[in-house]
């Protein structure tokens, strides 16, 4: 992933961004890393004209079977279709293209073509599938890099399926780090980066104990900078706590679409980093993606209720795979 320290990142093509990206900061009209951005940026006609033919349609209210309706209707997709076209062009000439293993399996500019190196990154949350099809595009090298201990893929189906497995225990590099079987306690194709700079001691200690069979330090550095969260609210004192809700009769509800809403959870857990915000930038990670919708909705209300005086940090709220996606966030 590249950081992203400033609001407007100029780009000459070299590194590109191909597919539609979820973070803000390349969604930005002046980030010219993502293909789109930056053939807008080279076609500054293309993308006026089709601005001014969007907003004819919108202020004239054109009838469906108006001739000029259907003159506006076909011109727009030719734009769309030459700016698709200078798009594809675009990842042709770079020399570094970021994209989803989703839009790769979809994209003919990506699935036709070939790459010297390929680099496949949280390798855990992908189909041994897709791994195997990303390495089939590398005509040098293909790196695959991920922790094996973070969220497998999301299948729905209980039988020993090769889908419900990912590429580090089919390796069996899951099992050599453990321990256990008849492996050797090191795997030929690890790389174990035993040292994290992220988190509070108390919580990296969790982890290491429970996650990475003691193998996980904490610099030195880190415990510093992460006291002074630590010591705020909505827990002073500690990097961990715990809010049980057992004895509060809390409802989870379904939704239509299989999710999950809890209200009663929702409201605690907001409040709690409702306080802590006033300091702290927050993040609140739940399973379900109609508590994360909610969650976001409550949010938003409480920013535009304190915008006047802007008392509150940046507040995210999303599932924990989205979470585990965008390291960005953390």
């Amino acid at each position: 992933m590249v950081q992203l320290k400033n609001e407007k990142l100029n780009n000459d093509g070299t590194i590109v961004r191909y597919g539609y990206p979820k973070d803000e900061k390349l969604l930005n009209k002046d980030c010219y890393l993502t293909t789109y951005n930056l053939v807008i940026k080279n076609h500054p006609d293309l993308a006026k004209e089709r601005d001014e033919l969007r907003k004819e349609k919108v202020n004239h209210k054109l009838l469906r079977d108006s001739p000029r309706l259907l003159q506006i209707n076909e011109r727009l997709t030719q734009i769309k279709e030459t700016l698709s076209n200078e798009e594809k062009l675009a990842v042709k000439k770079a020399l570094f293209v970021a994209t989803t293993v989703s839009k790769a399996v979809v994209d003919t500019t990506i699935y036709k073509d070939s790459f010297d190196v390929v680099i496949f990154d949280e390798a855990s949350m992908a189909y041994i599938p897709q791994v195997v099809f990303s390495a089939s595009l590398a005509q040098s090298h293909f790196i695959c890099m991920g922790d094996f201990q973070q969220l497998p893929p999301i299948v729905q189906h209980d039988d020993t399926s090769i889908l419900n497995d990912d590429i580090f225990n089919y390796c069996g590099i899951s099992r050599a780090v453990s321990g256990s079987g008849d492996l050797p306690m090191h795997h030929r194709w690890l790389c174990l980066l035993d040292k994290q700079y992220r988190m509070h001691p108390d919580i990296a200690n969790f982890v290491k104990d429970k996650m990475y069979c003691g193998r996980l330090e904490t610099d030195k550095s880190i415990s510093d900078k992460r006291d002074e969260i630590a010591k705020s609210s909505p827990i002073p004192g500690h990097a961990i706590g715990l809010a049980d809700l057992t004895s509060m009769h809390s409802v989870c509800i379904k939704t239509p679409d299989n999710s999950r809403v809890n209200i009663l959870s929702a409201l605690i857990s907001f409040s709690l980093a409702v306080d802590a915000s006033k300091a702290h930038g927050i993040g609140i990670i739940t399973p379900y993606r109609a508590q994360a919708q909610l969650l976001r909705a409550m949010a938003k209300d409480a920013r535009d209720a304190s915008r006047q005086n802007d008392n509150l940090k940046k507040m995210t709220c999303a599932t924990v795979h989205q979470f585990q996606q965008r390291v960005a966030w953390c």
